[in-house]
């Protein structure tokens, strides 16, 4: 049996979507950039919270722009150099939210009020449905409406982003998530797999320079240990995907997706190695400039786009 029940996170509202028959949940904070902030499942016979999420909406205000934890990266995830891209010969300027490399990072949603249009639930599922529409803004100056739909199952937790154009002008973008996930302690002793790609070469900024290097150490399942990472990969093949951590190899935890909708994807290791931040991207880094996986756009058409949080056991092979 699945439910939607309200709970106070600060001075906020949350809502809980919860499985009673395993205690499985997802947290969801409308208010806060509409981020998912915390999801538990049960890998192996351990209920787990595998998300790490603010305390509280104080946290949240004191920390996300340093850690961007759980955002939803629209209309571009990552970074746009300098702040500064031109499109349908109009140039544009976003403030400069990331002062220590001069860029704009992360796009225009992160810290906005999502409403939330719906609740329901049955014997199968818990679904929330939250709406965001833009207001004007001076760097990007296009009219869209978000949908946000974050369906928990059995099976784990899908996440859901429509973006529909209100304008009467075509506008570029791009998305992603930033979540952060472990299984608690150092992700040193931990698990990861993700499939064979090219990676991006950035410069001193942290933007693409136009070099890729054919990448291939994590496409089977292998220990962490000290490799650091602050890398974009392209996908070689744009099929189903799966990016894969796991504490003990059989105990998996799998983002999957089709990788024709998000053909990118960052890796990156904070100082602290407690988590490792897995985001599926539907372009590059600086894309509103390179161009790299950009989308566009026309009025009234909307473009759909889900990931999806699961779990998974799998034996280990004798020899």
């Amino acid at each position: 049996m699945f439910s939607v029940s309200k709970e106070q996170f600060g001075q906020t509202e949350a809502y809980r979507l919860i499985n009673f028959n395993t205690q499985e949940s997802a947290l969801v904070v409308p208010a806060l950039g509409g981020i998912v902030n915390e999801l538990k499942l049960k890998i192996g016979q351990e209920l787990i919270s595998l998300i790490d999420g603010y305390k509280n909406d104080s946290d949240f205000d004191d920390n996300l722009m340093s850690t961007f934890k759980g955002s939803i990266l629209f209309p571009y995830p990552n970074r746009t150099r300098d702040g500064k891209y031109s499109f349908e010969g109009e140039k544009h300027q976003f403030l400069i939210n990331f002062k220590q490399e001069n860029n704009s990072i992360h796009g225009l949603v992160i810290n906005q009020a999502f409403e939330v249009a719906s609740t329901e639930s049955d014997a199968k599922r818990a679904k929330i449905v939250l709406k965001y529409s833009s207001e004007w803004d001076e760097g990007f100056p296009f009219y869209y409406e978000l949908t946000v739909v974050y369906i928990f199952n059995e099976n784990g937790l899908l996440l859901e982003v429509e973006t529909e154009n209100h304008g009467n002008e075509n506008f570029p973008f791009g998305l992603g998530w930033h979540h952060y996930f472990g299984f608690g302690g150092k992700i040193n002793n931990q698990f990861l797999r993700f499939p064979t790609g090219k990676e991006l070469e950035v410069d001193e900024q942290m933007i693409p320079t136009g070099v890729f290097n054919a990448y291939g150490q994590f496409d089977e399942l292998r220990k962490i240990d000290n490799q650091k990472f602050d890398t974009c990969f392209e996908l070689n093949s744009k099929q189903q995907t799966e990016l894969i951590l796991s504490k003990d190899e059989e105990n998996q935890f799998v983002i999957s997706y089709n990788g024709a909708e998000f053909p990118f994807f960052q890796v990156y290791t904070p100082e602290n190695r407690d988590w490792i931040a897995l985001e599926p991207m539907t372009c590059a880094p600086n894309a509103l400039n390179n161009g790299k996986g950009l989308q566009i756009l026309k009025p009234r058409e909307r473009r759909i786009f889900r990931v999806n949080y699961g779990k998974r056991f799998v034996p280990k092979t004798l020899d």
